[in-house]
């Protein structure tokens, strides 16, 4: 049986991940639309120095926006599958957040994570929900850490999974 993970270890590790993930996906943004987003900067500029007006502006912009943010979109939502779906699926449950803080998923009742469980749990729920919920399925999952006995926020009940403490762990100051 696995010791529920303290939601410090956990708040830590979203922390690490989101590092991570931003430092990362930035390098990847920069070599494949770098050259796209600084025609972007280069547009707001030239509206910001009265080189093209509001009509010309909002065209270019829009253009511009729309070339770039299907590519982004692509390279983000794949950049968090193999990082939150794959790299945790092939470290026992962990991404490199988790492991520093001694925390893994497993799949509710089971000693590992699936696959599909990963896939609901951090790309359907974690990234794609979050995301066009604001953000604000991430603060009612804290509360449901928070308060319910079972620790578990809404994208572990999605996908049938727990966060729990790595089994070679004994005590630590995060374990609040």
């Amino acid at each position: 049986m696995y010791k529920d993970a303290s939601v410090g270890k956990r708040v830590l590790a979203f922390i690490l991940d989101a590092i991570i993930v931003a430092a990362i996906s930035f390098l990847f943004l920069e070599i494949l639309v770098g050259k796209e987003l600084m025609e972007i900067n280069k547009i707001i500029d030239d509206f910001a120095n009265g080189v093209i007006d509001s009509e010309e502006y909002l065209s270019q912009i829009m253009n511009a926006y729309y070339s770039v943010l299907p590519k982004t979109t692509l390279i983000s939502l794949g950049f968090a599958f193999v990082y939150y779906v794959v790299l945790a699926f092939f470290l026992n449950g962990a991404t490199l957040g988790k492991k520093i803080c001694k925390i893994k998923v497993i799949k509710d009742g089971e000693d590992k994570a699936t696959f599909g469980s990963l896939v609901i749990r951090e790309l359907v729920m974690k990234y794609l929900v979050n995301t066009f919920t604001c953000g604000i399925l991430n603060l009612i999952s804290l509360i449901k850490i928070l308060v319910s006995d079972d620790k578990r926020a809404i994208h572990d009940l999605a996908g049938s999974t727990r966060v729990v403490a790595d089994e070679k762990e004994v005590f630590d100051v995060l374990d609040v």
